[in-house]
């Protein structure tokens, strides 16, 4: 999926078109809104699930991309990671 926005729209799609149907044949409010997240949950799980993997594959390459160049940074000449230890802090009694 090159455009998280079809996404966007389809999990929008199975809340609202459920949610228009039990308005318009006048259930209670705060029911159609139970019932029409029950079901586009369940059609999102069923029928989304693919597409909701690709989208978050995508997201998540793009966002630890500079972590993963700054861990290669991170590491020594040995291929061991450096790391920096902070000085602990001892906590004195208030006087």
């Amino acid at each position: 999926m090159k455009n998280p926005w079809l996404y966007i729209l389809a999990r929008l799609a199975a809340f609202g078109v459920p949610l228009g149907i039990l308005l318009a044949l006048n259930f209670h409010p705060i029911y159609s809104v139970a019932i029409a997240t029950a079901l586009g949950l369940a059609f999102s799980l069923l029928f989304l699930s693919g597409t909701r993997e690709e989208l978050s594959k995508r997201l998540y390459e793009r966002f630890n991309r500079e972590t993963e160049e700054e861990t290669a940074e991170d590491l020594d000449d040995d291929g061991e990671a450096v790391t920096e230890q902070k000085p602990v802090r001892k906590r004195g009694k208030a006087s």
